[in-house]
């Protein structure tokens, strides 16, 4: 499964107030009555902080410079709201009244870093960033934009910057730690989120990155108490709820990743992940139909869902129903056209249903993705022998013997592609060097006694058959199959 890349969200860019601020209104425009605004604690004092700049827009006798920065005080307060639409409408106008405003490039720029408008938020930083080279805020939120369009080596950039012009801020070392982790770049990131605590970076964010970063060490204990302690700072970060899940789910405590998946959901229902990992645990935990529901739900907020299409389709599978999960394996692969597992799940399926021509070219597109794996031309070979597809299936068997010489059943999946082409002599001496190399493979004695029964050695063939059947006894059904075609 794909891990989602966590937008870091930063505080708003402060904005100077003019000198009028000792007046009652700009005193409650910027500072909500006096005091220090909390939007997330005190709605309230923020519907005090929108009339009464409100009130200052209205005021046909303020000059433009300051309704500029009363419309972007309010909308300062709308986005803290929630109110986004109305934020941006605010600093847009803030810009046509002072288009070289940073702060309202910056707050306009992270409404449409949340609306995922990533190319309209890039030019708002990058503007800002010309207008004021020296602005952590602006470099930072750049980074966030340029991290989620998968631009790590740029995002990178940016945080470094951050970090020459201020060592010691924190949500840059945090944030470049961050993007190295979804860089692969692990041994890099770790003392980047170190430093950020050692800052006092005392986010959830921060706490979540290094529990990955524990978890990628194997340092399972470390890993659970920082998501612990992520989630204890902030309840409703769901992502170290959806990671100590994974951990609860690998040690079999399911029913606790259940309780901690439900909460994920719960605080976010529009993330497919969520499902996707609360469809995987009740998988296992046998309840199969809930798992279906559950990838179902992640494949309708994200119709692009790969492994929710191949995970809904080993549950059907599971429950018998071989045609939907043909299906679910289908639609993954049309997403993906390398997705081995999905082609070898559903060449299995058709192996099962005995459809070996149309399973062998699953197996033919397993080969062309893996052109050196020798079990893959094996597999190949045998699908290929068995609906009757016999030179193409000796060109697989040589490859992956060339491959991985000597191997038993490889020389053994050969072996029935001589004998179905009749010749007997190549039949033999590949069954016999089978079981030299497997003494207990039932099919190779089996295949060798027909073979022998076919030249006429008919005591070779029936010492074999008793070898063979000894061994298991359903073998000569099963070779029935393997001769139809």
């Amino acid at each position: 499964m794909r891990f989602a890349i966590t937008v870091a969200m930063f505080s708003m860019l402060a904005i100077t107030p003019p000198a009028l601020a000792q007046t009652s209104d700009w005193s409650r425009c910027y500072t909500g009555e006096g005091r220090v605004v909390d939007f997330k604690r005190d709605y309230i004092n923020a519907d005090t902080v929108v009339s009464a700049c409100t009130r200052i827009i209205n005021n046909t006798r303020e000059s433009a410079s300051n309704r500029a920065n009363a419309y972007e005080r309010r909308g300062v307060a709308r986005a803290e709201k929630g109110e986004a639409s109305l934020a941006l409408a605010d600093y847009n106008s803030a810009l046509r009244l002072n288009a070289n405003s940073p702060s309202a490039l910056v707050n306009r720029g992270r409404i449409y870093l949340k609306r995922g408008e990533y190319d309209a938020a890039l030019t708002d930083f990058d503007r800002a960033i010309r207008l004021d080279s020296g602005n952590p805020v602006a470099y930072v939120n750049r980074a966030v934009v340029r991290e989620n369009k998968r631009d790590f080596d740029l995002a990178i950039h940016d945080y470094t910057r951050v970090i020459e012009l201020f060592p010691e801020f924190a949500i840059a070392h945090a944030g470049r730690a961050n993007v190295r982790y979804h860089k692969g770049e692990f041994d890099k990131a770790l003392p980047d989120i170190e430093r950020a605590l050692q800052l006092g970076d005392s986010r959830s964010f921060t706490y979540n990155i290094r529990g990955l970063l524990m978890q990628r060490q194997n340092r399972i204990e470390d890993a659970m108490a920082d998501y612990t302690t992520a989630i204890q700072l902030d309840p409703n970060h769901f992502y170290p709820l959806r990671n100590r899940a994974e951990i609860y789910n690998a040690r079999g405590q399911h029913d606790l990743a259940l309780a901690d998946l439900e909460r994920a959901v719960a605080l976010d229902p529009t993330e497919a992940l969520s499902y996707f990992k609360r469809a995987y645990t009740w998988e296992k935990k046998g309840d199969d139909d809930k798992a279906i529901a559950d990838y179902t739900r992640a494949i309708q907020l994200n119709s692009q869902y790969e492994d929710a299409y191949y995970n809904r389709g080993v549950s059907h599978q599971k429950k018998g129903d071989y045609d939907t999960a043909i299906a679910d394996y289908t639609k993954a692969i049309h997403i993906n056209a390398n997705y081995v597992g999905a082609y070898t799940a559903r060449a299995a399926l058709f192996e099962f249903k005995k459809q070996w021509a149309v399973a062998a070219l699953d197996r033919a597109e397993i080969v062309r993705i893996q052109r050196n794996n020798p079990d893959a031309w094996n597999a190949l070979c045998w699908a290929q022998a068995i609906a009757g597809q016999l030179a193409p299936a000796l060109v697989s068997c040589t490859e992956s013997l060339r491959l991985a010489p000597d191997r038993a059943y490889v020389i053994d999946s050969r072996g029935l592609a001589y004998l179905k082409m009749g010749e007997f002599d190549k039949a033999i001496a590949d069954y016999t060097r089978a079981v030299e190399l497997q003494p207990k493979m039932a099919i190779s004695y089996y295949g060798r006694g027909i073979a022998r029964g076919k030249q006429g050695d008919t005591v070779g063939r029936d010492a074999d058959f008793a070898t063979a059947l000894a061994l298991y006894a359903n073998v000569a059904k099963d070779f029935e199959d393997y001769l139809a075609r």
